[in-house]
């Protein structure tokens, strides 16, 4: 496809389809990598990571990864307490507004106009918008699925999007070339497939891997446990700040790595897998036990 600029910078896209993807790719990276210098050890090394995987979500010149990646580091700092790190924002504050006050005026300005100020609807706000009228109608269940927002709505094109003059809004449509944006986003599907009581169900979910990820980082003795617990912590904020303007807990390339990382983080918070843990010898050689000869014949 045609390469897509941003500003002065082409939109960087890497082995994906789509910056969005990239984006996505690359701020989940920096979370990690933050995590694992918070949780187990800073290296030269891992801050050249930080380094090249933030700016990845930077040039890829979607506003979204740029900001989960800002919004989550700052996120994982505040919880570690880090004060010399806070302290160093603070102190950069002033220079920071003074420099972004401009680019950051505009973007908000742009975004506005795109999505709210011009005459036309965009596709992505007129799905959101909607999707409450369309759990309201169907109160309190939804829907129901494969009828708003989702792949199979688009696939079959749902009497909801008729009912509703989406054929003749651009993106909406009803064909493959003109019905591009019906899955532009996944609350609306959220929303309005599995209603108000789907809505309050998927967020308290999400509030539950939340509390698991901060408790394993809080309880955890091992270093790597807790930097899984902590990394889901990040994810989870970087996502949902993503999902405003993607699909994020539904759909490629990163929904696998985080719900799989919720099911690792669920194994090592098991208090049977820990007391079984706990109870293994320590291998030999370790740096919990020095190596020994083994007596012969045993």
């Amino acid at each position: 496809n045609a390469v897509e600029s941003r500003s002065f910078l082409p939109s960087l896209i890497g082995p994906f389809s789509h910056p969005l993807d990239l984006g996505q790719f690359m701020a989940l990276s920096a979370v990690a990598i933050t995590a694992w210098r918070l949780t187990v050890r800073k290296t030269l090394f891992t801050l050249g990571l930080l380094i090249a995987t933030a700016m990845g979500a930077l040039l890829t010149g979607r506003r979204t990864a740029s900001t989960a990646v800002a919004v989550s580091w700052l996120w994982l700092q505040r919880m570690v307490r880090s004060t010399r790190v806070l302290i160093a924002l603070l102190a950069c504050l002033p220079i920071a507004i003074l420099l972004l006050t401009g680019p950051i005026t505009e973007v908000v300005g742009a975004t506005y106009q795109d999505y709210i100020g011009k005459g036309t609807p965009e596709a992505r706000t007129v799905l959101t918008v909607d999707s409450f009228s369309v759990a309201a109608a169907h109160f309190p269940a939804g829907a129901g699925f494969g009828r708003f927002g989702s792949a199979v709505a688009a696939q079959n094109y749902s009497p909801e999007y008729t009912a509703r003059g989406y054929p003749h809004i651009w993106g909406l449509g009803d064909t493959p070339e003109n019905g591009a944006f019906l899955t532009d986003t996944e609350w609306p599907a959220i929303i309005g497939e599995s209603g108000f009581l789907g809505t309050i169900a998927f967020a308290a979910s999400l509030v539950a891997i939340y509390r698991a990820g901060r408790r394993l980082w809080r309880t955890a003795q091992q270093p790597l446990a807790r930097w899984a617990g902590l990394t889901l912590v990040g994810w989870l904020i970087a996502l949902i700040l993503e999902s405003v303007g993607t699909v994020s807990f539904t759909g490629p390339p990163v929904y696998a790595a985080f719900f799989g990382l919720v099911g690792v983080v669920t194994a090592l918070s098991d208090p049977s897998s820990r007391a079984s843990s706990s109870s293994v010898p320590a291998v030999e050689g370790t740096a919990d036990q020095p190596t020994r000869s083994l007596p012969s014949g045993g």
